[in-house]
């Protein structure tokens, strides 16, 4: 029997993966072998360097989800693709010795993986209430971090067009969780409306809108792909999506199922390769 099986479920916007161990250090490098396998084809890649990672958690999902995120902070600091996985796990600290290579040319380039995320959490929990306080700061550092590109888009046109005045029109926040009222079954209940790749749109007249927007509706804009139009849309009142808009064009198939191959994957592997 192997003690180790890393595997795939499926999710309707992004791709669930599973890994199986007889200890738990057996199943976060099962995960993690599942997660890169999504990158690039693990017997592809060659283990000569080797990084160690260290950090402290106490809940076993929320320390999975720690373990996965700072893997894919260091591949992309480092420019690598990792494949072989030893964690070790005494109390509250996790090491591991992470063992992979640089980015090349001729590793066959996958799904990119931008982030590990928890589902079926309770908000009530005390990791689901951690949660949010993560995902709090997250959006206040996303917040921040448009106005300094902003300021510094500004100060780029004064150089050139010293009377030039940007005037921001709407900061639209998106892939968040926010608590609302909505109605359900005619009665006004508070939900956590977690948006995954959307954002809010308030119809008219919602009392959480500013008064510049509520006559209207909150203003939403979706950016469209490469070679197509983008669009400016307001909010409508009756949006039974818990007053939700797509933030983006989307994608024409499931990531699972552009993982599988297929003509429009070999063209996009063979695009990207040429490229970098």
């Amino acid at each position: 029997m192997p003690t180790q099986i890393s595997s795939y479920f499926e999710h309707d916007a992004d791709i669930g993966i599973i890994g199986r161990g007889n200890t738990p250090e057996q199943a976060f490098e099962a995960a993690a072998q599942a997660m890169f396998g999504i990158v690039t084809p693990l017997d592809k890649v060659q283990p000569p360097t080797s990084i160690k990672i260290e950090f402290e958690e106490s809940d076993y999902e929320l320390a999975l989800v720690t373990w996965l995120n700072l893997l894919l902070g260091k591949a992309c600091e480092l420019g690598m693709v990792f494949s072989r996985f030893h964690v070790r796990h005494r109390e509250n600290l996790w090491s591991a010795e992470v063992l992979g290579e640089k980015r090349r040319e001729g590793l066959e380039r996958g799904v990119e993986v931008k982030g590990a995320t928890l589902t079926m959490l309770s908000v009530k929990s005390p990791e689901g209430q951690r949660y949010m306080g993560a995902m709090n700061a997250a959006i206040n550092c996303a917040l921040a971090n448009r106005q300094i590109l902003t300021h510094l888009t500004r100060s780029v046109f004064r150089e050139v067009y010293p009377q030039a005045a940007l005037e921001t029109l709407f900061d639209v926040s998106h892939n968040t969780c926010k608590a609302e009222s909505h109605q359900i079954d005619g009665e006004s209940r508070l939900l956590h409306v977690h948006r995954k790749g959307a954002t809010r749109a308030f119809g008219p007249g919602h009392p959480l809108l500013p008064e510049r927007y509520r006559q209207v509706g909150q203003p939403v804009v979706i950016g469209g792909s490469m070679g197509t139009g983008s669009y400016i849309l307001v909010g409508a009142s009756e949006n039974p999506a818990f007053a939700s808009s797509s933030h983006g064009a989307g994608r024409a198939m499931r990531r699972h199922q552009a993982l599988a191959g297929g003509k429009d994957a070999r063209w996009w592997t063979s695009w990207r390769n040429k490229a970098s």
